[in-house]
């Protein structure tokens, strides 16, 4: 795990969950004190590709969201609960 720096501008998340493999990027835009990020989750059949922003105390904030939208449309697509 990198170190949590709130200085960074931007980082990248690479993880897997239900053993499919997501990346996404993030960029931080330090006037209006917000994260985007765009990324993709790798199901079987292809490659699926979000993006989602939002204002965030902190990077970890951001991540925990996006982790929580890519762990949610993998169980929605895999019908799993």
């Amino acid at each position: 795990m990198k170190t949590q720096n709130s200085d960074r501008k931007s980082f990248t998340v690479k993880e897997s969950y239900r053993k499919l493999v997501f990346v996404a990027v993030f960029k931080k835009d330090q006037f209006a004190k917000s994260w985007q990020w765009k990324g993709s989750i790798d199901f079987d059949n292809g490659k699926i590709l979000f993006a989602g922003r939002g204002a965030f105390e902190s990077e970890q904030q951001a991540k925990n969201h996006m982790l929580q939208f890519a762990h949610g449309c993998i169980d929605n697509r895999l019908g799993a609960t």
